[in-house]
């Protein structure tokens, strides 16, 4: 896939990180990170924040049902480290963008419970009895 078509499929964030006594240290779901995300918009779900390797920000979205995957920027990565280490980190701005997918948007089941799926059709009669008492 073109890396012009995952920036056609991204959204950009911007997000006002500071950490919080509810955030966890060394937690990919509760860090403070990804609290902010949720925080920031009700339609975000399934926040994922991890500094291992290259580092990523996931997230689903319940209003277009996709996942979505970005680099972690190197200013998140310091805070994750500060913060993991013990040491309260400085709040940051986050600044994701289409430019940071690392793979393409993909759709999921979440949200999937608020459409209505109607049938053009009722379904065909029962082919077997039902058991009688």
């Amino acid at each position: 896939m073109s890396h012009s078509s995952q920036e056609s499929h991204a959204l950009s964030l911007e997000v006002e990180v500071s950490a919080q006594p509810r955030d966890r240290i060394r937690s990919t779901t509760n860090c403070p990170i990804a609290n902010s995300i949720k925080e920031s918009d009700d339609r975000f779900k399934r926040v994922a924040v991890s500094s291992r390797d290259e580092g990523f920000i996931a997230f689903s979205r319940t209003d277009t049902g996709m996942r979505y995957y970005y680099l972690l920027p190197q200013e998140a990565r310091d805070f994750i480290d500060s913060w993991d280490s013990g040491v309260i980190p400085e709040d940051f701005m986050l600044k994701l963008d289409g430019s940071m997918l690392i793979r393409e948007p993909y759709r999921t089941f979440l949200g999937i419970e608020d459409q209505v799926i109607e049938h053009e059709s009722p379904r065909g009669p029962r082919t077997r009895s039902l058991p009688t008492a």
